[in-house]
């Protein structure tokens, strides 16, 4: 999981939005997002500006580790 924050409120708004639709984010305090590594190249396929604030950490990515708590029917 990698520690991001977007360069100005628009690379936040649009930003959020790609990774919403297209991949998983955890919004962490200070306008601070959590992500996977694979992630970022939603971000930069979009030209999304962002700075990497923690490297990716090793931990496995939760998003997808995390089976569904519930069954669809």
């Amino acid at each position: 999981m990698v520690s991001i924050k977007f360069k100005t409120k628009r690379d936040q708004i649009n930003g959020f939005y790609e990774l919403a639709t297209k991949g998983r984010a955890r919004g962490l305090p200070n306008d601070v997002f959590e992500v996977a590594a694979r992630y970022l190249k939603i971000l930069d396929d979009a030209g999304i500006g962002y700075e990497i604030v923690q490297a990716d950490d090793g931990r496995v990515d939760e998003f997808a580790a995390r089976p569904a708590s519930f069954e669809i029917i």
